[in-house]
């Protein structure tokens, strides 16, 4: 199966973070996005030191790019008002947001892949709202005015993650589905190291988030097992 799926940070940093991080890894999240807006290059850094070496590798961070490469991460995303791709970053991989067709035709070419939205209705920002018709795009994907490396993002989950496929796409991002209600997770503002808790304090939540994100692949693979040609 080719479809990526990409995890995305709760812009807040919560307690047990990088224990559900962790799990992710474990669990087969290969792209995991540390989306932290606004955090400072201090907060980031000691996100990032929190993680084990080993899944490293797999995460993405959407500011502070000098930190990909002193850890030796996947790579960086940029976000819609990027025009151009920083230098230093060859061999790492690099994606970038886009909101319209036309942008994700046009950086699809010089970015590994980019994230296209929203496709649905957002679960995580209230109001964002689709703006895009499935059946044009995959109008778009079969006549190449959209690439092989547009990912979807914005109101996936469960019961769309299929169609999302269909459509075209060559992974979706999840956000609102996998985390939720930000309000369950405990809340820091983090800012020194000894601040971070250690351990959630929300196993059973951090049981459910992963649980979420093997049902979206259970899903994904029956497809592609079975009716993808």
């Amino acid at each position: 199966m080719d479809f990526r799926l990409a995890i995305i940070t709760l812009p807040e940093f919560f307690s047990g973070e990088t224990d559900c991080i962790a799990r992710l890894s474990e669990a087969g999240a290969e792209y995991l996005h540390l989306r932290k807006p606004g955090c400072s290059e201090t907060q980031m850094r000691d996100l990032i030191e929190r993680i084990p070496p080993r899944y490293r590798r797999r995460l993405i961070v959407h500011r502070h790019f000098g930190l990909a490469k002193e850890y030796g991460l996947k790579g960086i995303h940029l976000s819609s008002s990027h025009e151009s791709i920083p230098e230093g970053f060859e061999g790492m991989t690099i994606g970038r947001s886009c909101h319209t067709v036309e942008e994700a035709s046009r950086f699809g070419k010089i970015c590994d892949y980019v994230f296209l939205s929203p496709i649905f209705d957002s679960i995580s920002k209230q109001g964002y709202r689709s703006a895009f018709s499935l059946e044009k795009l995959s109008v778009a994907f079969r006549d190449g005015s959209l690439g092989k490396n547009v990912m979807a993002l914005g109101g996936i989950d469960d019961t769309n993650i299929v169609k999302v496929a269909e459509t075209g796409f060559a992974g979706a991002a999840l956000l609102g589905y996998i985390w939720g209600k930000h309000e369950i997770w405990e809340k820091n503002d983090i800012p020194e190291k000894h601040d971070i808790p250690e351990k959630t304090d929300f196993p059973g939540r951090m049981d459910e988030t992963v649980g979420k994100f093997l049902r979206i692949r259970e899903k994904l693979s029956y497809f592609y097992e079975n009716f993808h040609l």
